[in-house]
């Protein structure tokens, strides 16, 4: 006669891989069992694929009589989806000769009562073949008993990348080559996914920066950067740091990808910065008096700055003054250009771009202000302020100027014409000149803007 017997499951080995080739954009899944038994068991794998909703994407089972249980599939995957893979292992007994047993009606007589398979030792008979004397072969198949399971999972995920340039910089699968950039240098980013259609944009930028800084002689235009939602960026950094992350993220089918580009950022240090100024005072020059800040000479300020590049090479220097005017001329005599009678008064009041821009070239800059005391006036009255900029420039293509220090000044006074005097002679007025002690320099970030330029000093009659 043949039956089956049981011997007892009490392990199993087996092993689940699931992987995502974003080349293709195929998912590829392997299950497996190993039978850890003998030739009594029979192996089967079966292989489950479901997605992050829970939904079945793929299946499949082997069962092999002696050999291990392998499934192998493979399906193209949904950008941004999750798909996680179950293996369960299952088993079940073979049938071999078992002679000399007797008797053998706990197995015919009680119809395959399972009591009877207990009472053997046999707990979950899964398949079983008997032929008692007198009776044909009987044979029974029952459910598989499943040992165990293992899982994998993985994420269809698009290859997110930041370039430079045209050359990838970040991805979110490969990490970063960090960037060694100076202040004033465009950064241009653009962004590549490799599947779906990539949706949200967003960047994170740390530090000062600008998207551009544009300059003439009438115009200093700085133009922030605020549209940080879409898939490219330019700007330019004002301020230095080391290790600075910007951060790229987009979404496909719902899922949030990110790229982190890392950058550190070079700026010059102004290591001194001398400031020297002067006297404000009555001057003639070429025949004709003067109310001047400074006299030749010593110039009413001198600014001049010494550097350290901290690893830029091949930069530019340059100082640029922005200058809020403010004047007035009480007239004596009527004047032409404008018209304006005696008795009243020619002012100005504006703030623009100091004559140049710039203002000068290189780390040192001076000025020395004044105002024509002429025959139609008797009474002038000066309250004037400045700005100096000292701006760096890395000297790379569409590079910007950027500032580095800052230095405010002002002057001013009034003066009389002296009183019965037939000549054009002036004075002071007592305690009403004056100009900064010692100017002081401070470092910066924000640009020097302007929208006219002061030069011509155009009055107007009130």
């Amino acid at each position: 006669m043949r039956v089956f017997r049981h011997r007892g499951c009490s392990s199993s080995e087996g092993d689940t891989s699931i992987s995502y080739d974003d080349a293709t954009g195929m998912v590829t899944v392997y299950g497996e069992t190993t039978n850890p038994l003998d030739d009594s068991y029979a192996p089967q794998a079966s292989l489950t694929v479901k997605d992050q909703d829970g939904v079945t994407v793929a299946s499949g089972s082997d069962y092999q009589l002696y050999d291990n249980a392998s499934v192998g599939l493979s399906f193209e995957g949904n950008p941004g989806s999750v798909y996680t893979a179950v293996t369960n292992y299952c088993f079940h007994l073979q049938y071999w000769s078992y002679d000399n047993v007797y008797p053998y009606h706990p197995y015919y007589y009680d119809d395959w009562n399972m009591s009877s398979f207990i009472s053997q030792n046999i707990y979950w008979p899964l398949d079983y073949l008997f032929s008692p004397p007198g009776y044909p072969e009987i044979h029974r198949t029952t459910s598989f008993l499943c040992v165990g399971k293992t899982y994998d999972s993985v994420e269809a995920a698009p290859t997110v990348q930041i370039k430079r340039n045209g050359q990838v910089i970040a991805s979110n699968k490969t990490g970063t080559v960090i960037q060694s950039v100076s202040v004033g240098e465009k950064i241009d980013l653009t962004t590549a996914v490799s599947r779906g259609t990539p949706t949200s944009p967003s960047w994170s930028i740390p530090g000062s920066k600008v998207a551009d800084y544009q300059t003439s002689a009438t115009s200093g235009v700085v133009t922030p950067l605020t549209n940080l939602s879409q898939s490219s960026e330019a700007f330019d950094w004002v301020d230095g740091g080391d290790n600075r992350s910007v951060v790229y993220t987009a979404s496909v089918n719902g899922h949030p990808y990110t790229a982190t580009a890392k950058f550190n950022v070079k700026r010059p240090s102004v290591t001194t910065l001398d400031a020297q100024n002067s006297t404000v005072g009555i001057h003639v020059h070429f025949g004709e008096e003067y109310l001047e800040y400074g006299f030749s000479p010593s110039a009413g300020v001198d600014f001049t700055a010494t550097t350290n590049e901290n690893g830029i090479s091949g930069g530019l220097y340059q100082w640029v003054q922005t200058y809020n005017e403010s004047k007035s001329v009480h007239l004596i005599s009527a004047t032409t250009t404008p018209v304006c009678a005696a008795g009243h008064n020619l002012v100005i009041s504006r703030e623009g771009l100091d004559t140049t821009n710039p203002y000068v070239a290189g780390k040192t800059m001076n000025d020395s202000p004044k105002i024509q005391l002429t025959a139609s006036s008797d009474l002038i009255t000066v309250n004037d302020s400045a700005s100096a900029w000292l701006m760096f420039n890395p000297n790379l293509s569409n590079s910007i100027w950027v500032p580095l220090k800052k230095v405010d000044w002002s002057w001013g006074g009034s003066v009389r014409h002296i009183p019965g005097d037939p000549g054009n002679f002036w004075e002071q007025v007592p305690n009403t000149t004056y100009s900064n002690p010692t100017p002081t320099a401070t470092d910066t970030t924000s640009f020097p803007a302007w929208t006219l330029n002061v030069d011509p000093h155009t009055y107007v009659c009130q």
